[in-house]
């Protein structure tokens, strides 16, 4: 996080932002959110026996993974922060 904020090019060249990486645009602040996510299985005879499972049917290949959201991983940061140091 602080690498990303020292806007170190190293770090930022990961992100695959043009804008970030011609130094157009500098970022100021960095959080993180937390995902589950759950995989659609296939209709296995050892899918079917999960309880509450997603199986993918025959005719619907499109929904291959649902994502919830559980909370706040990082909360906004900025340089300044004191944890950073």
């Amino acid at each position: 996080v602080d690498k990303i904020l020292a806007g170190c090019p190293h770090v930022i060249d990961l992100l695959d932002e043009p804008e970030l990486i011609a130094k157009k645009k500098r970022i100021q602040m960095v959080r993180a959110q937390l995902y589950e996510y759950d995989f659609t299985r296939l209709d296995t005879e050892w899918s079917r026996s999960i309880p509450g499972v997603d199986i993918l049917d025959d005719d619907d290949h499109s929904a291959w993974w649902q994502r919830k959201a559980v909370g706040q991983y990082l909360p906004a940061l900025d340089s300044d922060n004191k944890s950073l140091k």
